[in-house]
């Protein structure tokens, strides 16, 4: 059995392949351009959000210790990084616990490149030691290694990478991971009103 198409069916096949080609590249195009696809943030948009957030962002219990004394935290890119414009693209803030042994960092940056400009998570774990600093696990316990609880968070909105990241002392199991999702939640919501 010959299974040959006509001449038609082919180029009806082609001509489907070829409008499925362009539905492709347009839905690329708009997905580029919608507010829910990738797009570059300006240095006076981060400036403005930056100063928005060093000048009107609280959190309950937390004060924000860095900024009123002119100092940066950023540090210096490895050697083999190409990138000579990082340290204008980014700004540190830290905020300490009024209540508790906890200090939260909050790095703000942009990049010249396109950016997600939806609400989207990039990396959320914490380090427990007594987990992974324990004679009970596999992991096996290191006396020198300080008994800190770190929980971080990133993402992206509105063209603006955030990466947060908490430290707290052993006095409660969760205390790190808690207050960073309370104080990301307090971010979260001053920025998405920002707009």
């Amino acid at each position: 059995m010959d299974m040959k198409l006509p001449l038609r069916s082919k180029w009806f096949t082609w001509i489907l392949a070829a409008l499925f080609l362009v539905s492709l590249l347009f839905n690329f195009i708009l997905l580029a351009r919608s507010p829910g696809g990738a797009g570059n943030v300006s240095e006076e948009d981060f400036l403005s959000l930056s100063g928005a957030i060093g000048d009107g962002f609280s959190a309950s219990g937390y004060q924000e210790i860095l900024s009123k004394n002119n100092m940066d935290l950023t540090m210096a890119l490895p050697q083999q990084a190409e990138d000579d414009t990082f340290d204008l693209r980014t700004k540190v803030f830290v905020y300490k616990s009024t209540e508790k042994n906890v200090v939260i960092l909050l790095n703000v940056s942009y990049s010249d490149l396109p950016m997600p400009t939806k609400e989207t998570w990039l990396a959320s774990f914490d380090y427990t030691p007594n987990l992974l600093n324990s004679t009970k696990y596999l992991s096996g316990y290191d006396p020198d290694l300080p008994p800190i609880f770190l929980a971080t968070h990133s993402f992206c909105y509105a063209g603006i990478h955030y990466t947060l990241t908490c430290f707290s002392d052993t006095a409660t199991d969760i205390l790190a991971q808690n207050e960073l999702t309370q104080f990301s939640n307090a971010l979260l919501s001053f920025i998405k009103n920002q707009k």
